[in-house]
């Protein structure tokens, strides 16, 4: 037998086919490592973005949760039956600390205290609301600071104007502008706001320097006629009603208020102490406020003091988030009927950031 024509399969190639037997083995391990790799990162990439769309969509619900015990808490306010008195017995404050599904709901005026946009320099300088301000800084200063750098709805802006760490219980910088109680300049900065004419705001400065010069008091009947060719424009914002809810206000501001020597009010201390026992019976009504005060009603002091909360704070908590809604009644018309409420703030609040009043208070 010829050996040299015996079929050897090694003799083909015998060197080569097992290298590249070895290289199909390991591209073929490379490809499955490969498409293994992209279907970890594929699942990885696809269950984030479905685990963070199921965030987002959990969140959103729960937004929408909270606006609408939100929305509770305002209908509440516009289905009070006393409209013209906001007292500490009203229906709202129910709401107040209360907790549903999770959710802690929590209720605030904002607007009964001083405005810092607004106020005028006189109440700041001839009371002992002096002392809260800041060695160096005075009520001149916080005037030329808003001539300046415009208004805020930030109290944090005017905080360096103050030595106490939380000015809230005496300021705000929500509420509207009383035409017989807001300082001038302040006065024609909003006005340039709301119009964008100069013209407009020099002419609305000139009217309240005017009242001011003659002490005369603007009633609501008489706003047009103060206002102007302006008035659609100007209204709400301008307005002559009461700034401050004589039933929410801190007694330490009313003291203040009360002492003060231009507005004529004897016995403060006793009066004072009528206005704590009447608060805590039910609440005062604007028609009363001239004879427990015993001054004429149509005087500044009964357009600092009223009976309505114009802006309110209504805050819906659960865990880590937190969420603000901020809503004023429209001034104007008949005080018994039913208020009208619009929203002008809604947003979540930052991690640590303050409240704008402690929660309870006004329990």
């Amino acid at each position: 037998m010829n050996r040299c024509n015996t079929f050897r399969p090694e003799s083909y190639g015998h060197e080569s086919y097992p290298r590249e037997a070895g290289y199909a083995s390991a591209a073929l391990l490379g490809l499955l490592v490969f498409l293994s790799a992209l279907a970890s990162a594929s699942a990885l990439y696809f269950g984030g973005w479905a685990r963070m769309a199921e965030r987002e969509a959990s969140e959103a619900a729960e937004t929408a949760l909270m606006d609408a015990l939100a929305g509770e808490v305002l209908a509440s306010l516009e289905a009070d039956a006393s409209p013209g008195v906001n007292s500490p017995d009203d229906p709202v404050w129910g709401w107040n600390g209360r907790e549903i599904e999770g959710f802690r709901v929590s209720v605030y005026p904002l607007s009964d205290r001083l405005n810092l946009n607004f106020v005028r320099k006189n109440i700041l300088e001839n009371t002992r609301l002096a002392i809260l301000f800041a060695p160096g800084r005075d009520p001149g200063e916080l005037q030329q600071f808003r001539e300046d750098r415009g208004l805020s709805l930030f109290i944090e802006d005017y905080r360096p104007f103050f030595a106490v760490d939380d000015p809230s219980p005496f300021f705000s910088c929500y509420g509207w502008a009383n035409v017989n109680l807001i300082d001038e300049f302040a006065a024609r900065k909003l006005a340039r706001t709301l119009t964008g004419r100069d013209a407009a705001a020099e002419e609305v400065r000139a009217a309240i320097q005017k009242l001011l010069m003659e002490q005369r008091i603007c009633g609501p009947e008489n706003l047009e006629a103060l206002l102007g060719i302006n008035h659609d424009r100007l209204f709400p914002w301008f307005n002559a009603e009461p700034l401050i809810n004589i039933n929410f206000a801190e007694p330490a501001l009313l003291r203040e208020l009360l002492s003060y020597d231009a507005y004529g009010v004897k016995s403060v201390s006793s009066r004072l102490a009528e206005i704590a026992v009447r608060r805590e019976a039910g609440g005062i009504a604007a028609g009363d406020i001239p004879r427990i005060l015993g001054v004429a009603g149509g005087g500044p002091l009964g357009h600092y003091l009223g009976s309505i909360t114009w802006f309110w704070e209504i805050r819906v908590s659960r865990g880590e988030r937190s969420r603000r809604t901020v809503a004023c009644r429209l001034p104007g018309g008949d005080s018994s009927a039913k208020p009208v409420y619009r929203i002008i703030e809604r947003r979540f609040l930052e991690a640590g950031e303050p409240p704008e009043e402690n929660v309870g208070r006004y329990q």
